[in-house]
């Protein structure tokens, strides 16, 4: 097959920011050289979605080493972006991709029919199966909701191995905020080399976050945040406190793509002093004496 769809703001999905966090435009790339490779593969004879090449003929290709190959390979099966059952290789989602309007050959659109028919009930299925456990998991939270706090008054880092946190009154519920946390956390970890630290303040914090952004955008937007190299915010570490106060301009540069480099802060810096300035001259006068 010589072309496939691919959504323009691909680069957005939260497991590919996750892929990018750890490894940059490398992962990001040996992504789609993968699924390239799968949907080339694809004919009428031949609808496997299987990855063929192994990490050695990868690394061949792409320059990178077989060995990073492997363990960036391993990374997105653990994500789901890939399947691997008994070391084969495999991206069973491309068949929700592919469309008639790929291929001029008749068999092949009769395929394309099928496969799109049996992936459709099986992702039915499987959002069924999803919604049950998430159900599940929320009356859990519910019967014991102190499983689902993080110890504050301590400093307690929580880590992403899946160890439960601790009880601590004064937490915010992990349940809705839990996704914001794994990826500020996660590219925090990337680039400072240490877990950040949370506390009940941290948790209020990206809570207060989700309310102001929306539950999907906030993890994107505190990817975003900790990416930028704004001095302002390198000089805070990237705190919490300067993701929560410019929540919504960095909800913009995130959907705008635009990462505002540290000229333009200098500018915009002046431009709210300069207009502070003017506000109070303009006060002081009008609380002035008349003469």
């Amino acid at each position: 097959m010589r072309w496939f769809k691919h959504d323009s703001d691909a680069h957005r999905d939260a497991k590919l920011l996750k892929v990018i966090r750890k490894y940059g435009m490398e992962g990001y790339g040996l992504y789609w050289h993968c699924i390239e490779l799968i949907v080339s593969d694809l004919s009428v004879d031949k609808m496997t979605f299987e990855l063929e090449h192994d990490a050695e003929l990868i690394s061949g290709d792409t320059g990178i080493h077989a060995e990073r190959v492997q363990e960036m390979m391993t990374f997105m099966v653990d994500l789901g972006l890939f399947e691997n059952s008994g070391g084969i290789i495999t991206c069973l989602k491309i068949a929700k991709r592919l469309d008639q309007s790929m291929s001029s050959n008749m068999n092949v659109r009769k395929i394309i029919d099928k496969i799109r028919s049996s992936h459709d009930s099986v992702m039915i299925e499987s959002e069924q199966i999803r919604r049950e456990e998430k159900r599940r998991e929320e009356k859990r939270k519910d019967i014991h909701p102190a499983m689902d706090t993080d110890l504050g008054s301590r400093n307690t880092t929580t880590s992403l191995n899946g160890s439960a946190p601790k009880k601590n009154s004064g937490a915010a519920p992990a349940s809705k905020s839990a996704e914001t946390w794994n990826l500020y956390a996660g590219a925090y970890r990337h680039r400072y080399g240490v877990d950040p630290v949370r506390n009940a303040k941290v948790n209020r914090q990206l809570c207060t976050l989700v309310d102001r952004v929306g539950a999907e955008a906030a993890p994107h937007v505190a990817g975003f945040y900790v990416a930028s190299n704004r001095a302002l915010y390198v000089q805070a570490s990237h705190c919490v406190d300067l993701l929560l106060r410019d929540a919504e301009a960095l909800h913009t540069a995130w959907r705008t793509g635009r990462h505002t480099t540290e000229t333009q802060a200098r500018q915009e810096d002046r431009r709210a002093n300069t207009a502070q300035v003017f506000q109070d001259l303009l006060q002081e006068e009008g609380n002035g004496e008349p003469t």
